[in-house]
């Protein structure tokens, strides 16, 4: 299941990635790290997977990557990019 609303569109930059909704008019950007969570997210992973492939590219302890990962969906949907009731277990 696809938790990010799919009129999503994301490209990567030198910095990170900017991520448009197409059907909003909406636009972001983030840096690598939000880049690669919102990739993983977007690829369907499960949230232990994302946290393993996180902590592991960023060399951060799970723990850390588990809360970096609950901060980016909360961010996510601040901006309506994401269902409000979304959250996959892992």
């Amino acid at each position: 299941m696809n938790e990010l609303s799919p009129s999503l569109r994301h490209t990567r930059n030198g910095d990170g990635a900017i991520v448009m909704d197409i059907d909003k008019g909406k636009m972001f950007s983030t840096n690598a790290t939000g880049t690669l969570l919102f990739e993983l997210i977007s690829a369907g992973l499960d949230d232990s997977t994302i946290v393993a492939k996180f902590a592991h590219a960023f060399d951060v302890a799970p723990e850390v990557a588990a809360a970096d990962l609950s901060s980016f969906r909360t961010m996510l949907k601040q901006h309506a990019l994401m269902a409000a009731t979304s959250e996959r277990a892992g």
